[in-house]
């Protein structure tokens, strides 16, 4: 017979959740930490920004960084988005446009416009960030995004 307590023990939780992110000024990052005792696996979401009349390209950034602001993983996950204009860009965990190598460093986009996250699993004190590179504070974007939160087990760490 197992007991509450023994099948508890070396079984971490797990959840899915959900990262909505209201609108916000294309001048201001976003960022997303799996918090202590956790790590998080981005699954799926979408960014949608759009540019006011300043004339300046925008580029759409997610990136991973260390505590201390130090970028491991980052992607252009957008060509140039001019002035006046609206974008939405899905993103995956999933391989994209049938690469069979390393999409994390190929980059890919396949004809839908999706990409693929260039670092998906995020550590206790790593945070995932959402920037727009010359972004306007009359820019906006919003997003929506599924990830997997996992506890980390003590009693058997990775």
């Amino acid at each position: 017979m197992v007991g509450k307590r023994q099948f508890k023990r070396g079984h971490a939780r797990n959840y899915v959740k959900t990262w909505s992110i209201a609108p916000t000024a294309g001048n201001v990052s976003k960022e997303l930490t799996a918090g202590t005792g956790y790590k998080i696996k981005m699954m799926y979401g979408k960014i949608t920004l759009t540019t006011d009349a300043t004339v300046a390209n925008r580029y759409l950034v997610v990136a991973v960084e260390t505590t201390g602001d130090v970028e491991i993983s980052a992607g252009m996950a957008s060509i140039a988005v001019p002035a006046s204009s609206t974008v939405n860009k899905p993103f995956t965990n999933k391989p994209v446009h049938g690469d069979t190598s390393d999409i994390q460093v190929n980059a890919l986009v396949n004809k839908n416009g999706i990409h693929p996250f260039y670092q998906d699993v995020i550590y206790e004190t790593d945070k995932f960030t959402i920037d727009i590179t010359s972004g306007q504070a009359g820019d906006s974007y919003t997003g929506i995004f599924k990830y997997l939160k996992v506890e980390i087990d003590k009693e058997f760490p990775e």
